[in-house]
């Protein structure tokens, strides 16, 4: 975990501070987004970090690019010494 917390920065595009250990997140819109779609009162199975662009297509499911640098972290590593790891995405 604390390896993704390095990257988690550069793979959502979010301030450092948010992914340290003990940040309060809860609150936080920007996850909120991610997590729910606008209206929901329940994390729904399939949530919004699925999609591009945060919005519901069953057409685009899983091809957000976020998770694409994220499996791309798990397979590779983390290129070091570059300021630019997912460039070449």
């Amino acid at each position: 975990m604390y390896n993704l917390r390095t990257v988690a920065p550069i793979i959502y595009g979010k301030p450092a501070e948010y992914f340290a250990k003990d940040y309060p997140r809860g609150n936080l819109e920007d996850f909120e987004r991610m997590l729910k779609f606008p209206g929901d009162k329940r994390y729904p199975a399939l949530t919004p970090i699925l999609y591009p662009n945060l919005k519901k297509d069953a057409t685009q499911l899983f091809r957000n690019t976020v998770l694409l640098k994220v499996s791309f972290k798990f397979k590779f590593g983390w290129y070091k010494g570059s300021s630019r790891p997912f460039s070449r995405l």
